[in-house]
């Protein structure tokens, strides 16, 4: 999956964002989307249920949801807190 994804660009909240996330899958589980954002697996299901953040289901009852790398890189960033002197994130474009 590695290398497929080099940009493109998502909406949420109504703010279009272009996303730069090469060498990063597609599309992750709800746990290792809550892994690689330090929050808790059931904080990660309650902003899909809320839909704060887009989400997708697998075929089947048993379907596992996963969660698009570049929605929770642009859901990250719409809440970036600003830090006086540092320099505006490479993979992140705002519109």
């Amino acid at each position: 999956m590695g290398g497929e994804l080099m940009e493109t660009t998502v909406h949420i909240d109504r703010v279009e964002i272009t996303v730069h996330a090469p060498d990063k899958p597609l599309f992750l589980t709800v746990e290792r989307a809550a892994d690689e954002v330090g929050q808790s697996v059931s904080h990660m299901r309650k902003l899909i249920r809320e839909g704060k953040l887009p989400s997708y289901k697998g075929d089947g009852t048993g379907g596992r949801v996963h969660v698009k790398t570049v929605d929770l890189i642009a859901f990250m960033e719409l809440r970036r807190v600003a830090c006086p002197n540092q320099p505006p994130n490479p993979t992140f474009q705002q519109r």
